[in-house]
This record gives structure tokens, C-alpha cells and sequence, in this order.
């Protein structure tokens, strides 16, 4: 009997349901189990109970909240989590606002498949049960 091991899970908040799909059939295919949220309070309701999260994709412009009230909450719940922040303003900013933080990265959208397995191999988030962190 083969023992089944449970892929590593990576929240996806976006509101856009064309990128939200594009996210969630590339991160399977990568090997990642994807817990999409459309909304701030829904992903705040999934980051609150176990999840066994590998990382976070965040997008800024939520319809109920702005993304950075949420990364707020993630880190309040999960302090070391792999974030990447994907938004379709400057990005300059939000990457120097979020310097210090070594386990976040910025996407300005539109991006594509590699920018974002770059951006998520960048913070060591891996497609084994190793890499869950929240």
C-alpha cells in the first residue's frame, strides 16, 4: 500500500474570476493544493481554523476590503508565512513598504506562470509537506 501524502496548500484571495482560474490550474499543476477565496472575509474565515498553509497570494483590490487589512490579519495568525501580494497598482510602493519582510513578494499584475513560480520558489515554498509553515 502506497502511503498518500498531502500536497501543501496555497491560499489564493482574487476577486477576478479569470485570474483567480489562471492561478488556480497553474499551482495544481505545479503540485499545490489551491483554497481560492474571492473575498477578505472569507479568507479571514479560512485563516482561522488549521489549514496547513503553505503560502498566501493576495490580491490588494478585494471588493471588502483593501489587501493590506488583510496581510495584517495573516501575519497576526501566521507571522512566517510566504506571502506574495499580487496587484494591479505601482508595485514600487508596496515594495518598499513591505522591505523588511523576507517572506513576501510583490507581482504586478498582469503576470504569468513563470513570474509567479518564481516568485513563490523565491520564498522557498515547496510542492512537499516540508513547507508548511501556517
Amino acid at each position: 500500500m502506497v502511503a498518500q501524502v498531502e500536497k501543501p496548500s496555497i491560499l489564493v484571495v482574487e476577486d477576478e474570476q479569470v485570474v483567480s482560474m489562471f492561478m488556480l490550474e497553474l499551482l495544481q499543476e505545479a503540485g499545490f493544493e489551491v483554497r481560492p477565496e474571492s473575498s477578505g472575509r472569507s479568507a479571514l474565515q479560512r485563516i482561522e481554523q488549521p489549514n496547513n498553509l503553505a503560502a498566501a497570494i493576495v490580491d490588494l483590490g478585494l471588493p471588502d476590503m483593501h489587501g493590506e487589512e488583510l496581510i495584517g490579519h495573516i501575519r497576526q495568525q501566521c507571522p512566517r508565512l510566504p506571502l506574495v501580494i499580487a496587484t494591479g497598482y505601482e508595485p514600487q510602493s508596496y515594495q518598499d513598504r513591505y522591505k523588511q519582510d523576507s517572506n513576501l513578494r510583490v507581482l504586478s499584475k498582469p503576470f504569468d506562470a513563470p513570474e509567479l513560480l518564481t516568485a513563490l520558489a523565491s520564498l522557498k515554498v515547496v510542492t512537499s509537506a516540508q513547507g508548511r509553515i501556517c
